[in-house]
């Protein structure tokens, strides 16, 4: 059976073929004052224009001008013109291939062109495997290998010679990423990779497809599911730095085959590239459910949070119920002692007739118990959460690695504390206990009458810790969402050495002062001339003089016939469908090139179809909403690229 086409003729015409366009041909086809002189020494019109072409060809596009070819009719014009001669005398030129063949031979030893040979072949398999790490169109891969190609001077093949160096390019890619994600690993370590493709014992699921199917809602309970999946994966023992050994375009590319791959797919695929997919599946999967016990354990603290708010609102409005009583009574009361005080009587007696002793005191007691801190402060109602918290704080604590700045030492150092208790199993806490990191409004729940509170301190370092993870103070080591600000800029080695061979691609100094300086004296440049230039009065339509600042407001300039021309020039305009539009764009810009198949980089073949799903998912519109999308199935989305119609492919990961 034949291959499959990597590229269409028309993508090879855009590569192999001469230029056609009027710039395009005076860049590349203008002939200099050397090759004219070359030219020259041929006698008739015929030959000296088959030689000026014959030599273009070799420089652009980079190939032989074959027998018969007839170079289209705008460049024969423009390269004619160039030498004084008609353009149909070429037809007498292409008559006479003994003469094409001995200019071609003369050419290529002039200016040093080679052949395309399988040594070379072998070498360009080897620098374009490389690139084929972070690119997936094999368009692009095309482009690099023609240019690199031409740069050398080397004669350009057919296009099923340069497909097959692409698709070798390729295979050899995928082979230096499935080295580095699974070489040197044992027997031990592929057979329990291959064990996520089996059942569990419990339920009907693969392990992968246990994996997979994590919880998303947060409760206590399922942060230990989502510790006990995370627990799984580490168990494998695939390091998490071979991932970093890959450009992260490639590693992605191999997780991201692994989720969309059902899991009969996967056992179906030779072992190498098995391996090498679940290893990637592996460590994104660590990545992915770290971030989501990370994500589970804000939601849940939010979630304490919310509610402690709302039983505080709602005391809150209970007790003003309950108070208004006690509020008469205060009244009566007061009023009382000072109509007693006016008349100079007695306040006991004045009291004990308005409204009794004992009802006083009653509304005394009830006011004093309403006004304690704790009935309108929420984080009492956090505290009361801790048992809730302890269901999935040993196993949190235990299962990530929190790390922080200097900032956050107290708290990085609380956390220890609190995972020693834990794994010790004692009741309270050590008297050492650090309590720099306690806010002040926790400091009367965490420091009491009675020592430091356990509930009060653990609920008050897991609050600072959501906060602090939020705020990117802390970091985990093995997040993708949570890792250290560091973790996105160059590594340490890598900025040394640019640093070491030269001056930093920078477009500002290295150090900040020198930059800060540099500012500096450009404000107070600009400074001093927009102050001269007010002093003279030279500023337009602006006066700054000692009374202040004065703009002069801008005025409608545009004539009130301007308005009715306008109107009438777009009732000229043509109504054309906003899908032809789109198509005539995407002539231009190749835009629908960049949706390409996934795995095997294949374009999409309806471009129709393509552009209308991209109109209705940019506008909201949705695919069954458009009527020239009948056909298309709706409830899904672009984006995951699911149910798309036939012939659509999803856009690529590593598009352009």
């Amino acid at each position: 059976m034949a291959r499959r086409r990597l590229l269409g003729d028309d993508a090879w015409a855009r590569l192999l073929d001469p230029p056609t366009d009027e710039l395009e041909i005076a860049r590349l086809c203008t002939l200099t004052t050397d090759d004219l002189a070359l030219i020259g020494n041929r006698r008739t019109d015929a030959t000296r224009l088959g030689y000026a072409l014959v030599l273009l060809y070799l420089r652009h596009p980079g190939r032989v001008l074959e027998i018969g070819e007839v170079p289209p009719d705008a460049l024969l014009v423009y390269v004619a013109g160039q030498l004084g001669a008609p353009a149909s005398a070429f037809a007498d030129y292409a008559a006479r291939d003994t003469t094409r063949r001995e200019h071609l031979a003369e050419l290529m030893t002039a200016g040093g062109h080679t052949v395309f040979s399988r040594p070379l072949a072998h070498e360009m398999v080897s620098s374009l495997a490389a690139a084929a790490q972070t690119i997936v169109q094999p368009g692009q891969l095309a482009g690099i290998l023609v240019e690199e190609l031409r740069r050398r001077r080397v004669l350009l093949p057919s296009p099923l010679v340069l497909e097959a160096v692409i698709r070798h390019a390729r295979q050899r890619a995928e082979a230096l990423a499935r080295g580095v994600l699974t070489g040197g690993l044992d027997e031990a370590a592929l057979a329990r990779l291959d064990g996520l493709l089996t059942a569990r014992l419990a339920g009907k699921l693969t392990w992968l497809g246990w994996l997979r199917n994590a919880p998303q809602s947060p409760a206590p309970g399922n942060v230990g599911k989502l510790l006990e999946r995370l627990a799984h994966v580490r168990s494998l023992g695939i390091d998490r730095s071979r991932a970093s050994a890959l450009p992260t375009v490639a590693f992605e590319r191999l997780a991201d085959e692994a989720a969309r791959l059902a899991v009969r797919h996967l056992a179906g695929l030779n072992p190498a590239r098995r391996h090498a997919v679940l290893a990637a599946a592996a460590m994104m999967l660590e990545s992915a459910l770290t971030d989501a016990v990370i994500v589970m354990f804000g939601k849940l603290m939010a979630q304490y949070g919310r509610a402690a708010e709302r039983k505080s609102d709602e005391r809150a409005a209970a007790s003003m119920r309950e108070v208004h009583a006690d509020l008469c009574v205060f009244a009566l009361s007061g009023r009382a002692m000072l109509e007693a005080k006016a008349r100079a009587g007695d306040l006991d007696r004045a009291v004990a007739a308005g409204v009794g002793w004992m009802r006083f005191e009653r509304a005394v007691a009830r006011a004093e118990a309403l006004s304690t801190p704790e009935l309108l402060d929420p984080t009492a109602d956090l505290v009361a959460r801790h048992a809730s918290v302890k269901r999935f704080g040993p196993a949190l604590l235990s299962a990530l690695a929190f790390e922080g700045s200097g900032a956050v030492a107290g708290l990085m150092a609380a956390l220890d504390v609190i995972r020693r208790v834990y794994e010790a199993r004692k009741r309270k806490l050590p008297p050492d206990a650090p309590l720099r990191f306690v806010p002040r409004r926790w400091r009367p729940h965490v420091v009491t009458k009675k020592g430091v509170s356990r509930a009060g301190y653990e609920l008050c370092a897991f609050s600072c810790l959501n906060e602090r993870l939020a705020a990117g103070d802390v970091w985990v080591a093995s997040s993708t969402r949570f890792r250290a600000f560091g973790d996105y800029l160059l590594p340490g080695p890598t900025f040394e050495a640019m640093r070491a061979s030269g001056p930093l691609p920078l477009a500002v100094p290295e150090r900040f002062a020198d930059h800060l300086a540099e500012r500096r004296a450009a404000i107070e440049e600009a400074a001093a001339a927009v102050a001269a230039k007010a002093r003279a009065g030279e500023l337009p339509d602006v006066r700054l003089d000692e009374s202040g600042l004065s703009v002069t407001p801008l005025r409608a300039i545009t004539p009130p016939g301007v308005k009715a021309a306008r109107i009438a020039l777009y009732d000229r305009l043509p109504r054309a469908r906003v899908t032809d539009v789109l198509l005539d764009v995407d002539a231009w810009t190749g835009f629908s090139g960049c949706f390409t198949h996934r795995r095997t980089g294949r374009t999409c073949d309806g471009r129709a179809a393509l552009l209308t799903c991209i109109l209705a998912d940019g506008i909201n519109l949705g695919l069954t909403r458009p009527g020239s999308c009948a056909a298309i199935p709706s409830g899904g989305s672009l984006r995951d690229g699911r149910n798309l119609p036939r012939g659509v492919a999803a856009p690529a990961r590593a598009g352009p």
